[in-house]
């Protein structure tokens, strides 16, 4: 299912929160029509049914009420319960406002966003969200989530939930909840091979900003305190740590892009070309949020990643500016690596595919979200976001998220 919604004007956090729920379940059914929702301007608003979503409202993250009913706390946040490729494996994803959920400044305001979140162990007392503000800035609210106060382009099928639209700073803005191809860490296992990832136009940060990616609520975390929204990774329940001596669930790991140390390639455990950052990887033992890893919590040596790949989640350009040039790094990026032909050998779009490899001293997994979740880089400036490109027989939808090289996104339409 693919929707671009446009909310009626002053429509407030949780009312699109309820309108996004609700399209979503009733694409499970069958019953998706844009004339179901209750805050959306229908006449400037798309609906392509497609595949059903495959997500259906989960009893412990809440009940979406009948249509006319007052927007309340209640409605900040629902949890959906999907199935993975496997069909043996489940999965839950949470969409929430960004902030403090019992708070009427965040739920029935527009100045706070919504943002998607991996939920672990729902209705139990070890419930965690993977990431969230929890608080009642809406400086802070604002960030890392998208506003209902511009047009938003939604994709939701059994696979992922993408969500494209702008913070309140009005920086495009990416979310998504998707799957990976089973690993060796995840095949056998309960747990599903699924992360959450914020991709943000030019999604850096001007200081050097060394946080969490571990769960909603932590004061350490990124998105507790910036007031910039910055890309950011997240697995939490998807993967499993090998190192000896400390061999468990993970239960929750994450990167954050940070603009890093211009003056050495490897300084204070961050990697000067790839320019992420790793803090408070954390074991599951049991309780809510795990405890942290002995010497490998955080991220200690700047060439962790290593590949040129994991690149492409933030961007090649948002990495190292040389990239916006006519140089080596350009082309292989931009062109020699992700270019692609027709049968004639026509050049045609650049598809980069997205594949997340884990750090060596985790595990030697690589995550595979493309050949799942349907979603590539691509070259920048080619077009508006919301315009389809059909290649064979595939109809893909162009997102940019920015001007610069690779600064866009491919996601096919199912």
């Amino acid at each position: 299912m693919y929707a671009k919604l446009t909310f009626n004007s002053g429509t407030s956090t949780a009312a699109a929160v309820r309108d996004i729920v609700r399209l979503i379940s009733d694409s499970n059914s069958g019953s998706a029509n844009l004339s179901n929702l209750e805050f959306v301007n229908t006449s400037a608003s798309e609906l392509v049914a497609g595949v059903n979503s495959g997500w259906s409202v989960n009893s412990a993250g809440g009940t979406l009420p009948s249509s006319g009913t007052a927007i309340g706390s209640d409605d900040s946040n629902y949890i959906l319960t999907g199935s993975t490729a496997t069909g043996s494996k489940a999965k839950y994803c949470g969409i929430h406002a960004n902030g403090n959920w019992t708070n009427s400044t965040v739920y029935s305001g527009t100045s706070f966003g919504f943002t998607v979140a991996n939920v672990l162990d729902p209705g139990t007392g070890t419930e965690m969200w993977s990431n969230g503000y929890t608080g009642t800035s809406n400086t802070i609210g604002g960030k890392h989530s998208i506003v209902p106060t511009s047009v938003l382009h939604l994709w939701a099928d059994p696979r992922r939930i993408i969500i494209h639209g702008v913070d309140y700073s009005s920086r495009k803005i990416t979310l998504a909840h998707m799957e990976s191809a089973e690993t060796p860490s995840t095949t056998g296992r309960s747990l599903p091979p699924v992360a959450v990832w914020c991709n943000v136009e030019t999604g850096y940060t001007t200081n050097n900003v060394h946080e969490t990616v571990t769960h909603r609520g932590d004061t350490s975390a990124l998105w507790d305190d910036q007031s910039s929204s910055v890309d950011f990774m997240s697995f939490t329940g998807a993967t499993y740590c090998n190192y000896p001596g400390q061999e468990s669930v993970v239960r929750s790991i994450g990167w954050h892009r940070t603009n890093g140390y211009q003056s050495s390639h490897t300084n204070n455990g961050e990697s000067y070309d790839w320019y992420c950052y790793r803090g408070s990887t954390r074991s599951d033992d049991g309780t809510q949020y795990g405890s942290p890893y002995t010497s490998i919590s955080t991220m200690t040596d700047g060439v962790e990643f290593i590949v040129p790949p994991t690149m492409m989640f933030w961007g090649p350009s948002n990495c190292n500016s040389t990239f916006d040039g006519n140089s080596t790094r350009h082309i292989t990026f931009g062109k020699a690596d992700a270019q692609a032909f027709d049968s004639s050998l026509n050049a045609g779009i650049p598809r980069y595919p997205l594949v997340w490899f884990m750090p060596p001293i985790i595990n030697t997994d690589s995550y595979d979200f493309t050949s799942i979740s349907g979603i590539w880089r691509t070259s920048a400036n080619l077009g508006a976001t919301g315009d389809t490109v059909t290649i064979g027989s595939d109809v893909y939808q162009y997102v940019s998220m920015g001007t610069r090289v690779m600064e866009a996104l491919l996601i096919k339409r199912t």
